[in-house]
């Protein structure tokens, strides 16, 4: 009982901590909201919250299954290190916990930082123009190496 207490008190601080840290955020989103529904363009606004859902989605998916294989793997390993074997059902989702919340911060650093890059990679057309050196099409410079770049320097 003293447990779930304190687990209760520790998940409210946490809320407390996130919406905190979060109030800059939800002001200035709520005040572009108003700005683009005012000018009549809120199909505007939403459309950059729409790529990064569908940009995030894919990445939060695959990063949670391989940080929880990865996990699994690396409990697997210690169990036969050690030579204690523990079944638990607990244990397994709080593999499950730690997988979908790591991934979850991961997925919001992407989203937030690479968005527009990523939609320049997937989306890029050609320009019909070649580069005399490398003999890559220019449209290479301008809509995936910016991407790339980012990738290779985190």
């Amino acid at each position: 009982m003293r447990n779930k207490g304190r687990l209760f008190v520790l998940g409210i601080v946490v809320i407390v901590f996130l919406i905190i840290n979060s109030f800059t955020n939800i002001v200035e989103f709520i005040t572009n909201y108003l700005w683009f529904k005012e000018v009549g363009y809120t199909q505007t606004f939403f459309t950059k919250i729409k790529a990064q859902i569908m940009i995030g989605i894919p990445i939060f998916i695959i990063l949670s299954i391989l940080l929880y294989i990865f996990i699994k793997k690396l409990k697997k390993k210690y169990d036969e290190e050690t030579e204690i074997i523990v079944v638990n059902k607990k244990l397994n989702l709080t593999i499950k916990l730690i997988s979908a919340g790591a991934s979850l911060l991961i997925t919001l650093n992407i989203i937030s930082t690479m968005w527009f890059e990523i939609l320049q990679y997937i989306n890029g057309v050609e320009f019909g123009a070649t580069d005399p050196i490398f003999n890559n099409d220019v449209s290479f410079y301008v809509f995936k190496l910016p991407l790339i770049n980012t990738i290779v320097s985190s």
